[in-house]
């Protein structure tokens, strides 16, 4: 990331006490305590949990020396085949997740990935994640406090799933809202609307992907031979997942909904303007030609000595103006 370069440059010249991008985890009573790493000796056995944020190669090698773990490149987290999304080796069940994270109303996910090898967890990461972040915080809000990585991995999908669900929540209602606006026929504010519409599209189709991918990594977990995980845990989660997905299809389809209905409006405004235009038009036609034939120079024309000739004109024109108006009216095309 090239916000971190500077911090890179400092970090590599004193590698043997660094700014932390790493974080351990400890249980502590059913609690997860969390601490962060400045040195290799902070790496001890009771760890359950090392989040990584974009380690430098220094962090690389002390989680080599300290644990065995050969840690994954930041690039091979972006790969989307599904055999490079989960996939289990002599080093335990890996499995890689979109984490939504949302910032000044711009949504993008955070490819994160995990490993379990039975000792503990490890997460890797480019940048912060909001989730993850939380844990050690929200145990209490958990259906099971942690006591092991699994469990750890478990209490991280349900804080994700949650997560997602709030933020759909906050979808629902902005959608309601732009609902209301559109049909009250808000001409002024027609761009912000799309543009509200089209970042609540972007913000539910990143979500969408990240519950995909949850239920291929709970189906790769609950036939996994070293960390397996139980059958209502599964369940549980992946009836969550279901539920959610179908409200992020029923969020796309009122997406879809109120953008033809916005571009419905639109364009119905713009009729309403040509047709104001089209009836000026209309009204001022047979005026217009009354006054182009008395402002002919010919030079005889029995009307423009006649006393009442100007007011005749005028009358005439008035009549032929106000004629083609109540026609319409009529007709009810005004």
């Amino acid at each position: 990331m090239m916000t971190r370069q500077p911090a890179r440059q400092a970090r590599r010249a004193q590698p043997d006490t660094i700014d932390a991008m790493l974080h351990a985890y400890r249980l502590t009573a059913q609690q997860l305590d969390r601490r962060a790493v400045h040195a290799r000796e902070e790496l001890t056995e009771d760890v359950v949990w090392l989040d990584m944020v974009d380690p430098i190669e220094a962090e690389r090698n002390w989680v080599q020396d300290a644990y065995g773990h050969s840690v994954h490149f930041l690039d091979a987290l972006s790969e989307i085949e599904a055999s490079a999304r989960y996939f289990s080796d002599e080093h335990g069940d890996h499995v890689r997740l979109y984490f939504l994270e949302l910032q000044d109303g711009i949504a993008r996910n955070v490819d994160v990935g995990f490993t379990l090898d039975g000792k503990r967890l490890y997460s890797l990461h480019a940048r912060e994640v909001t989730v993850l972040a939380k844990l050690h915080t929200d145990c209490d809000t958990l259906s099971r406090p942690p006591a092991d990585p699994l469990s750890i991995l478990t209490g991280i999908e349900e804080l994700r799933i949650a997560f997602l669900a709030d933020s759909l929540e906050r979808l629902h209602a902005d959608l309601e809202t732009l609902s209301s606006t559109i049909f009250a026929g808000a001409d002024r504010h027609t761009g912000r609307l799309l543009n509200d519409l089209g970042r609540i599209e972007d913000i539910n189709g990143k979500a969408r992907l990240g519950m995909i991918e949850n239920r291929r990594a709970f189906q790769g977990f609950g036939a996994s031979r070293h960390n397996p995980l139980d059958s209502t845990t599964v369940a549980n989660l992946t009836r969550d997942v279901d539920s959610l997905l179908s409200h992020c299809d029923y969020l796309l389809r009122k997406v879809e909904f109120l953008m033809d209905s916005a571009l419905g409006m639109i364009n119905l405004m713009h009729a309403r303007r040509l047709t104001i235009f089209t009836v000026l038009s209309v009204v001022l036609m047979p005026p217009t030609l009354i006054a182009s034939i008395y402002g002919m120079n010919f030079r005889h024309m029995p009307e423009l000595d006649w006393v009442f000739g100007y007011p005749m004109a005028l009358l005439v024109m008035l009549a032929v103006a106000v004629g083609p108006i109540l026609y319409l009216r009529h007709k009810q095309w005004l």
